[in-house]
């Protein structure tokens, strides 16, 4: 499996429980009409918090790195 490949599918699950996680928050702290806010509002925050996919050149070849907004370290998958 690529690495590109592997990124993709490992910023994809932190994004689906951040977005889960934040749906079943506002779900229970609020009583909302429609259910379209509680997605919304779920769907932009996990896309602030979830990691960005970044593909650094070096001599050795194409890495592939996440970054997180609220976290220094960086993940780096080769």
């Amino acid at each position: 499996m690529k690495s590109t490949t592997k990124a993709t599918i490992l910023s994809f699950i932190i994004f689906a429980i951040i977005f889960l996680s934040f749906r079943v928050l506002l779900s229970t702290f609020f009583d909302f009409q429609n259910r379209l806010i509680p997605s919304v509002v779920s769907a932009v925050v996990a896309s602030v918090l979830s990691p960005r996919r970044t593909i650094i050149k070096k001599q050795s070849g194409k890495e592939v790195q996440l970054k997180w907004v609220f976290s220094k370290k960086i993940i780096s998958i080769k």
